[in-house]
């Protein structure tokens, strides 16, 4: 539960090597939390989905712990993983996220950067083949708005480039019992 570890997330967010760092919301991160407003103010934002604007690129953080049930698009309720079934691959950003995105997209001065949790590039998220559609109309009209998209759902590493735009799924640190090996592969000083 990352409340009762906000000393930890604050030593990534506030790191004293002064690297910018921001979190994209996926599963598990409500996985042992009672609210997004309790999860927003543990990492000092007001909304999931939001943007940055860094060093001359927009960041775009969306959030896809959404599902549709009976036509009514909702957030994964609180102390789950995903859906109501228990399941996570219910995963999408809904028609109001879908907006947003685009707007923001569009009124960017830089080129952007879409993290998500599931990627876009295939089916992971139930209405990925919209953001794509999205991509591609604001890259036509802004060419290069879009250049990157990264997300790290799978546990997997993987790149594609699809429509001009690099699809990065970036495995995670943690596969289950992970622990830090002795190696040589960085100069000491």
């Amino acid at each position: 539960d990352i409340t009762h570890y906000k000393f930890a997330l604050d030593m990534f967010l506030k790191n004293d090597a002064g690297i910018p760092a921001f979190g994209c919301y996926g599963n598990h991160e409500l996985e042992h939390i009672a609210s997004l407003e309790e999860l927003n103010n543990v990492y000092g934002i007001d909304n999931s989905y939001h943007y940055i604007d860094l060093k001359g690129f927009r960041f775009v953080i969306t959030d896809t712990c959404f599902f549709e049930m009976d036509g009514k698009i909702q957030r994964y309720p609180a102390y789950s993983v995903g859906g109501p079934d228990w399941s996570y691959d219910h995963n999408m950003l809904g028609q109001e996220q879908l907006k947003w995105l685009e707007e923001t997209l569009i009124s960017s001065p830089y080129p952007c950067i879409v993290l998500s949790h599931v990627s876009f590039e295939g089916e992971g998220s139930r209405d990925g083949y919209k953001v794509r559609e999205i991509l591609h109309r604001v890259n036509e009209k802004y060419p290069k708005r879009v250049i990157m998209c990264i997300s790290g759902h799978y546990h997997t590493d993987s790149a594609k480039v699809i429509d001009n735009i690099a699809f990065f799924n970036v495995n995670c640190v943690y596969q289950g019992g992970w622990t830090p090996k002795p190696h040589n592969l960085f100069p000491a000083d």
